[in-house]
């Protein structure tokens, strides 16, 4: 009986974790689309004039919206259609991201949502999201 109760003190420990991890990836993500909508640099990024790109904002907002889905009890059919799709959302982006550092090509996903102005510190060309940041 001892050993059940450690592992669900333990498990909602993580759950609670990951809770919190959803809320802060998604608030991440809504600052720095905010920061583009609103042209506010200091939104977009804080370090030295880096930017996060506006598909890596979306990318973080809509794994957090996925992640904080599951946590539900019972989600309704609606919500967990909305946290599949964005799942698939991020992954083609990422798949996607990825395909233009690989085979060199640009697909103009990265400038769909805003421009990033040529010339931007630690920007990769075409101005896409990097590997790593």
């Amino acid at each position: 009986m001892g050993g059940q109760q450690f592992n669900r003190r333990l498990l909602a420990r993580w759950q609670n974790f990951s809770r919190i991890s959803a809320i802060f990836v998604m608030v991440v993500g809504v600052i720095a689309l905010a920061g583009w909508t609103f042209d506010i640099p200091i939104l977009k990024g804080l370090y030295r004039g880096i930017t996060m790109k506006s598909n890596a904002a979306l990318c973080l907002l809509l794994s957090g919206f996925s992640l904080w889905v599951l946590h539900w009890h019972t989600p309704g059919n609606l919500a967990r259609r909305a946290a599949q799709w964005s799942a698939v959302i991020v992954s083609v982006l990422g798949a996607l991201t990825l395909s233009q550092h690989v085979f060199g090509w640009n697909l103009g996903i990265d400038q769909f949502l805003f421009t990033v102005p040529p010339g931007q510190p630690s920007t990769s060309s075409p101005r896409r999201m990097w590997l790593t940041a």
